[in-house]
């Protein structure tokens, strides 16, 4: 089980709204978050990744694992973890970010994840010309607030998994995947929010329409005016700030703060830093941004005078997006939060 530091039982309980509607760290299911204590390093250890589960971990022994495939298929085909293991396999850095995790909270980090392109899963069962989405079921079940007993599943359109950034991944970090991380099989969608990479993967069924089914149509979508809209899909420009965190003491007239930035697919092109509402200036990036992954940042701030100060971040994508100010007055929904995070801190002679 995954350690809670006070970091980040105060970074779930602070942050509004959070995940799974609850301000306290759960066991059953296990949410998790990360305390960023690798900060600068580009790969969040395991034991320190976030885990978001809607259900108990499911119990799966990996040698009668079969992964199934079927739907709009010439012929079903069932898959050991050996057979798995035979495709060739890709290596991807990749960050995975829950689409519930609040502005400054830990249900986000990024891994090297390992396993076969989904793609070359999918041409084992010849597919028919019918097909046009892929939906991804795992092990897990259970009940929901107005559902009584649902799986867990999720769609995407063929289209988005016939890329070299989609997988099933069997292992992370250079270590097969652990039960909290989806053992033994999980997808990984690389630049899309976490809830598609399903994890305990048990089938994977080719679809002709879209998916109606209870994580596709009751959850996971924008929300305006009590009406629910779109479904989410690629991660958001976002940065957070990691150093100082929220009200922690700073001795001295100058502090080195820092923190993450990420994009989803695309490459995180700046981040800026205000201080004290003074004019945005450029933080020093300590690597080249690589799309689908995170860049971590460093700010120097100077001339500290004692006494309470206040450091907002921001991130530009290539495409010229940037964190929004606020969040949109509209949005009635608990995900895509994005909104530009600010950190109070004391600084002492």
């Amino acid at each position: 089980m995954l350690r809670n530091s006070r970091r980040e039982f105060l970074g779930f309980a602070l942050a509004t709204p959070l995940l799974g509607g609850t301000r306290e760290l759960s066991h059953r299911p296990l949410v998790s978050v990360q305390d960023f204590a690798q900060f600068p390093s580009l790969l969040t250890p395991t034991p320190d990744f976030f885990v978001r589960n809607h259900f108990a971990i499911p119990t799966l022994d990996r040698a009668a694992y079969r992964l199934q495939m079927r739907g709009f298929v010439e012929r079903e085909v069932h898959l050991s973890l050996a057979d798995l293991a035979a495709l060739p396999s890709v290596q991807l850095t990749a960050l995975l970010e829950c689409a519930g995790n609040g502005v400054g909270v830990g249900a986000v980090g990024c891994a090297r994840w390992e396993g076969p392109l989904l793609r070359d899963v999918l041409k084992l069962s010849h597919r028919k010309p019918q097909a046009r989405f892929v939906r991804f079921t795992g092990a897990d079940t259970g009940s929901e607030t107005d559902a009584r007993e649902v799986q867990y599943s999720r769609t995407l359109p063929l289209a988005a998994v016939l890329d070299d950034r989609t997988i099933i991944a069997l292992g992370m970090n250079g270590e097969p995947l652990s039960p909290e991380h989806g053992a033994p099989a999980r997808v990984l969608a690389a630049g899309r929010y976490g809830m598609d990479s399903v994890k305990w993967l048990r089938t994977v069924e080719i679809l002709s329409d879209p998916d109606n089914s209870f994580y596709m149509t009751q959850r996971f979508r924008r929300v305006r005016q009590d009406t629910l809209g779109e479904v989410l899909d690629h991660i958001k420009i976002k940065s957070v700030i990691v150093k100082p965190f929220g009200n922690e003491p700073v001795r001295g007239s100058t502090f080195t703060a820092g923190g993450y930035a990420w994009a989803g697919p695309e490459r995180v092109q700046r981040v800026e830093v205000r201080v004290d509402g003074s004019a945005w200036a450029a933080a020093r990036l300590e690597s080249r941004p690589q799309p689908f992954s995170w860049v971590a940042w460093q700010f120097e701030i100077s001339r500290l005078r004692p006494g309470v100060h206040n450091i907002e971040s921001r991130a530009v994508a290539e495409s010229g997006a940037r964190q929004p100010e606020q969040r949109d007055p509209g949005r009635m929904d608990a995900y895509e939060l994005n909104q530009i995070q600010r950190v109070s801190f004391f600084s002492r002679p």
